[in-house]
């Protein structure tokens, strides 16, 4: 259907350049048609409905190949020349080593509040906390996968302390979250992530190199703020 949409779009404009070409008098054929409509994903191999590949970016290694679904599809492509190997299609998943689990592979506690907190000093290791209430995650409402303190009210504002054993200088280091609503996450005081009214669930993104610096052998802290619109 949406094959059929494109084309039918390119045939229209161009009967209707030739249209008015003709009502105004001067012979003039377009030689050339450009447009900006782009298809979502494009079909790679398609067997069946269970069993089909798709691209959803404009480079095939840029992302992951797809199933129609959108769950992603264990295929990578890569040719040999000259006895280098480049991968031209897919994305190899490394393993990651949990540098702080999160709650699907351990329970942890945080410092939280439903009260704004005045300043930003809340966002830094050295911050009082000492009025905050103290609770597991997850934090969410009612029914939300691994819940285990319920948060109702339209803002929430969490703290976690973590220690590092070691200098993690020249690591590739990933941050993996879900969100539900207007996020935004903080780590040693500098903001990684600042959402929009969304939902993103397992999000993993690389840390720039401005916030790993700041990460230390020792004490250091993640907070998070979550506006909840809606409920």
């Amino acid at each position: 259907m949406s094959r059929f949409f494109l084309l039918f779009s390119l045939f229209s404009v161009f009967i209707l350049a030739s249209c008015q070409a003709n009502r105004s008098g001067n012979a003039v054929i377009p030689t050339e048609l450009t447009t900006e409509l782009r298809a979502p994903a494009y079909p790679l191999v398609t067997v069946d409905p269970y069993f089909n590949a798709w691209s959803c970016t404009n480079n095939l290694y840029d992302d992951q190949v797809r199933h129609w679904t959108e769950k992603e599809f264990p295929l990578l492509g890569a040719l040999r020349v000259d006895g280098e190997v480049y991968r031209f299609m897919g994305v190899e998943k490394l393993p990651l080593k949990p540098l702080l689990p999160s709650v699907h592979e351990q329970k942890w506690e945080g410092k939280y509040t439903f009260d704004q907190p005045h300043g930003e000093e809340w966002k830094s290791i050295g911050f009082n906390d000492a009025s905050w209430e103290k609770g597991a995650a997850a934090f969410g409402t009612q029914n939300e996968p691994n819940l285990s303190t319920r948060w109702d009210t339209k803002d929430i504002w969490i703290r976690r302390v973590f220690q590092l054993d070691e200098d993690l200088a020249g690591r590739d280091i990933y941050l993996h979250y879900s969100h539900d609503d207007i996020f935004e996450l903080y780590i040693n005081g500098m903001q990684v992530v600042g959402t929009d009214y969304s939902w993103n669930y397992n999000v993993q993104q690389a840390l720039p190199d401005a916030v790993k610096a700041l990460l230390k052998k020792g004490d250091n802290i993640i907070t998070a703020h979550c506006h909840n619109r809606t409920g």
